[in-house]
């Protein structure tokens, strides 16, 4: 017939001397105690890699963020090189106007006709050394 296991139990206790039994007691306090003491390192841990996960977090927002700033900036520097471009052709368009007799002609026309440097200035779009040039060729006349 087969004992029950706690019968067994008692029984093996019984057999052992004092010793043993404070051995083996001292054994299974040393156990819970490095137990509890890795339970402890483990929270820690735990505690440690959650505070790194939080900030690995909130650098990536930061980077997140800052790629994206950097795209709308990137996207303004690119319309300012299309504006500066547009501005730098119209340059060239005034410059080969300029060269043209007939620009210089229609200044001299309105110079003719009483228009003072600074209106030469605005509506012919010289320069105003080139305005009072015209000015003083029409005063000589």
């Amino acid at each position: 017939m087969q004992e029950a296991p706690q019968a067994m139990l008692v029984a093996w206790f019984s057999q052992l001397d004092d010793l043993t039994v404070l051995g083996i007691l001292m054994s299974v306090a040393g156990a819970a105690i490095l137990l509890y003491l890795w339970q402890g390192r483990r929270s820690k841990a735990e505690h440690i890699e959650l505070a790194l996960r939080e900030e690995i977090g909130g650098l990536q927002r930061k980077i997140d963020d800052q790629a994206s700033a950097l795209s709308v900036l990137g996207e303004r520097v690119l319309a300012l090189e299309e504006y500066l471009e547009l501005v730098g052709h119209r340059q060239q368009q005034i410059e080969s106007e300029k060269r043209d007799p007939r620009f210089y002609q229609q200044a001299i026309r309105m110079a003719d006709q009483g228009l003072d440097v600074q209106a030469l200035i605005e509506r012919c779009g010289v320069s105003r050394s080139e305005a009072e040039l015209i000015a003083a060729m029409r005063s000589t006349r």
